[in-house]
């Protein structure tokens, strides 16, 4: 009824993110990150990210956050596509962009600077 609705998008929304945690701790978490960033998504498969797909495919998982940095800052596309390619509604992709934006800011924590431009420049970060 509509009674179980709100209960339902609680869950609906917090499905991505229990799924990450879940699996996580599952497995080795070193192995299930490993396996994440193996599987780079075929960004051309979905409507998020299909006009851009040759921006997100200049980001490569095992790169340098150095070099990922420079990517991004050096065309602001690149993040706007990785902000919309979270919205795919399956989950490989965005637990790919995510681990990779994540392990960039943990390597160079000057990489937060690539957010705060983007802000400036009212690239909408999710």
């Amino acid at each position: 009824g509509a009674g179980g609705r709100p209960v339902a998008a609680m869950e609906e929304s917090a499905s991505f993110l229990e799924k990450y945690a879940g699996a996580a701790s599952i497995e080795n978490s070193a192995e299930f990150h490993q396996r994440i960033l193996s599987m780079t998504p075929d960004w051309e498969a979905y409507d998020a990210t299909r006009n851009h797909a040759a921006l997100l495919q200049l980001l490569e998982a095992s790169a340098p956050a150095l070099k990922k940095k420079v990517i991004i800052q050096g065309d602001v596309g690149v993040l706007k596509a990785s902000m919309d390619a979270l919205s795919i509604q399956e989950d490989k992709p965005a637990q790919w962009i995510l681990t990779l934006l994540y392990d960039m800011l943990r390597e160079d924590s000057s990489c937060y600077g690539v957010f705060e431009e983007a802000l400036k420049k009212q690239v909408p970060i999710m």
